[in-house]
């Protein structure tokens, strides 16, 4: 006969100030308000500590955000001003748009241009030789199905070096 296995809870999921201190008890606080606070649950692919909240995942300085400051508003995220994923001291935590993380993120520098670009790019196809002589042809009245059929490339893609969209650089 197989048995039958049952749910048991840890016992603070259902108080909610036990779950804040669960929570609080796996954050290294020693340093004071000046030190990045590390989270030491499950961090994840990019660095950043993650917390089971309401059965789902939650990224940990999200977390301590709402703890100490409320909710966070529909598309805004949780930045870090002391750019340390697993940090979760609310003092280095700071709400903006994806465009403020990133205009910060650049301003520190963390932010690099893409270097994989036009023959760099290890599926090229084409040289910026070939782009500038589809765009010649183009100019001069040849139609983009012509000059798809003579680069053995999708139609697509001639259309986006036509209009722009790809190989920008040249």
């Amino acid at each position: 006969m197989p048995r039958k296995y049952t749910y048991t809870p840890r016992k603070h999921q259902h108080n909610p100030e036990e779950r804040i201190a669960a929570f609080w008890a796996h954050v290294d606080i020693t340093g004071g308000f000046d030190t990045c606070w590390a989270c030491n649950y499950a961090k994840d692919r990019r660095g950043y500590a993650v917390v089971r909240v309401n059965g789902r995942l939650e990224g940990a300085h999200r977390y301590a955000w709402q703890l100490t400051n409320g909710s966070i508003p529909p598309r805004t995220e949780v930045c870090h001003r002391c750019d340390n994923p697993p940090c979760c001291n609310p003092s280095h935590l700071f709400l903006g748009t994806h465009q403020d993380n990133m205009q910060d993120a650049g301003r520190k520098g963390r932010v690099h241009p893409p270097i994989h670009r036009g023959v760099a790019h290890h599926l090229a196809k084409l040289t910026d030789a070939d782009v500038i002589l589809i765009r010649a042809l183009h100019a001069e009245g040849l139609g983009s199905r012509a000059i798809t059929r003579r680069y053995y490339v999708s139609h697509t893609t001639i259309q986006q070096i036509i209009q722009r969209t790809t190989w920008t650089h040249i």
